[in-house]
């Protein structure tokens, strides 16, 4: 396993970026497929329902255009906004110089705060330990466990392994207040509980994100939750239309159903009911279709890694416990290994 890690880490932060525009226009071809297919890259400004327009500006080449795209139908799967993350902009150039500074600020922080102890803050307390086991890391979480809303068992094994790994894992409380000291020095954060933690370096991985549907709010705030995200029937129709679906992060769905390992079967669904419906509109069928339903039958465990050595697979109520030598540590960890290691390791070779 160190063999692979290491050979992961010789790669620049930035590599971990997926070059979604090429992969598209790779596998979406005209020779693939047999009829072409367009990407628009750009920021969605409104739905237009009248003439079913998807109105973009345009941000190739810096240039900036409206472009409209006219849609039988339309599916949403615009994601969140995460705290980890805060530019607005999210071309290339500049997500390589957000992946650059965090990657910078962890190398030469002394003291990491995390706040927030679900799948996400775990997953990246293990990270960080496993790449930089000398720094200090505090993980704030106001449960009294972590990973609420898992089993017990699993909470306690989360906890216990953090703290063996060097953690400070502090429980039922949250951040009161942050005092700025003096440049170059970290920052003083106190907790609801009086605690009083440095840190060179807060990372909010709280999960409360908030969903990418402002071009949304003109024409179909009806069909929006007041927290922005997108109501949805069973079949993932949204809310008061027979043309517009919603998967991902965006749609009004349990926590637990927006889990990565439940977006294929979001996927196979809305494929489903997109095909019946078209098939009907183009009277391929004379019978109203019945769509099929988000969440019948889901079967899909969640797994949770702990650095690259451990991790939780948690599947219908029961919980194992992987170690070393298995592929989730590499699964779900390459990532952080690309983008936040890669340039200790490679400083540490010359």
């Amino acid at each position: 396993m160190q063999q692979t890690t290491n050979q992961l880490n010789q790669f620049p932060p930035y590599s971990a970026l997926i070059p979604l525009l090429t992969l598209l226009k790779d596998i979406y071809s005209e020779a693939n497929f047999g009829f072409k297919i367009t990407t628009v890259v750009g920021s969605v400004s409104s739905v237009l329902p009248t003439n079913k327009v998807v109105v973009a500006v345009s941000q190739e080449e810096s240039a900036q255009e409206l472009v409209e795209v006219p849609f039988d139908f339309l599916i949403i799967g615009t994601g969140m906004k995460y705290p980890l993350y805060k530019g607005e902009l999210s071309s290339l150039v500049h997500r390589k110089e957000e992946i650059e500074r965090l990657a910078n600020k962890l190398k030469t922080a002394k003291s990491i705060v995390l706040v927030g102890g679900g799948p996400v803050g775990v997953e990246t307390a293990g990270e960080i330990l496993s790449t930089y086991p000398n720094k200090s890391v505090t993980l704030i979480h106001i449960g009294s466990k972590l990973l609420d809303g898992s089993s017990y068992f699993v909470r306690l094994k989360a906890t216990a392994t953090l703290k063996s790994q060097g953690a400070t894992v502090l429980l039922k409380q949250k951040i009161q207040s942050v005092q700025t000291q003096q440049p170059g020095l970290p920052q003083l954060i106190q907790t609801s509980r009086g605690k009083l933690v440095e840190a060179d370096v807060t990372i909010t991985t709280t999960g409360n994100g908030s969903p990418n549907t402002e071009f949304l709010e003109e024409n179909f705030r009806h069909s929006l939750t007041p927290k922005g995200l997108v109501k949805v029937s069973k079949s993932l129709l949204v809310y008061k239309t027979a043309n517009m679906f919603a998967l991902g992060d965006v749609p009004d769905l349990p926590t637990f159903g927006k889990l990565y390992a439940n977006i294929p079967q979001q996927t196979k669904i809305v494929i489903n009911n997109l095909t019946q419906l078209m098939n009907y509109q183009l009277k391929k069928s004379d019978t109203l279709p019945k769509l099929a339903e988000y969440g019948k039958g889901m079967k899909s465990p969640m797994v949770i890694s702990i650095g690259p050595d451990y991790g939780i697979k948690v599947e219908k109520g029961f919980f194992k416990w992987f170690t070393a030598g298995l592929q989730i540590g590499h699964m779900k960890t390459a990532w952080f290994n690309q983008f936040a290691a890669s340039r200790k390791k490679q400083e540490e070779a010359h």
